[in-house]
């Protein structure tokens, strides 16, 4: 008797599309740059260089690596809310 092969439970395609955005925020002096989550509108990341933060946006956005997980965990964001 053969033995069923393992497939994945769900396919990728049956989660919904993220995007991420930059956004700029000023605190004091300072400009801060927020990486948005959507559609769950979460502050991921907060870098002071924006080319940090679009690098972050670009891989993202093009590799959809947390898609399954609905999004970033709270516990990888890189700041303490």
């Amino acid at each position: 008797m053969k033995k069923k092969r393992r497939t994945r439970k769900s396919n990728i395609e049956d989660y919904p599309k993220l995007k991420y955005k930059t956004k700029p925020v000023k605190k004091g002096r300072k400009i801060l740059w927020h990486v948005i989550e959507s559609p769950s509108k979460n502050v991921v990341a907060k870098c002071e260089f924006k080319d940090d933060a679009e690098h972050l946006v670009e891989f993202h956005n093009k590799h959809q690596v947390w898609r399954v997980n609905m999004g970033i965990p709270k516990m990888l964001w890189n700041y303490y809310a």
